[in-house]
C-alpha cells in the first residue's frame, strides 16, 4: 500500500510524515496447537487475520516519535493513508 502524495499518514487525527508503510496480516495460535502422532495438524487459532503495519519515519527528535508511539499503544486505533 502506497503513502499518500505528500508522504503522509494519520492516526487518530494527527498528520505525520513517513518514509514507507507496509502493511501485513498475521494469525496468533496457542500453544498447544500442532501436529499430533498421525501427522493430524490442530490449531486453536486465539485471533486470526491480525492486521500488522510496519511504518518507517523519517529522522524526526524523540518527542515526534514519542508522539507516534503513544498514539498506537492501545488495542484501536484507526490510521488513514
Amino acid at each position: 500500500m502506497a503513502l499518500t502524495d505528500k508522504g503522509r499518514f494519520i492516526i487518530n487525527g494527527t498528520e505525520y510524515k513517513a518514509k514507507s508503510i507496509k502493511p501485513s496480516f498475521d494469525s496468533l495460535a496457542t500453544e498447544d496447537s500442532g501436529r499430533t502422532d498421525d501427522g493430524v495438524m490442530h490449531i486453536y487459532w486465539v485471533k486470526n487475520r491480525l492486521r500488522k503495519w510496519e511504518i518507517e519515519l523519517p529522522p524526526c527528535s524523540s518527542a515526534e516519535a514519542s508522539s507516534v508511539l503513544s498514539k498506537v499503544q492501545g488495542n484501536t486505533y484507526y490510521i488513514t493513508l
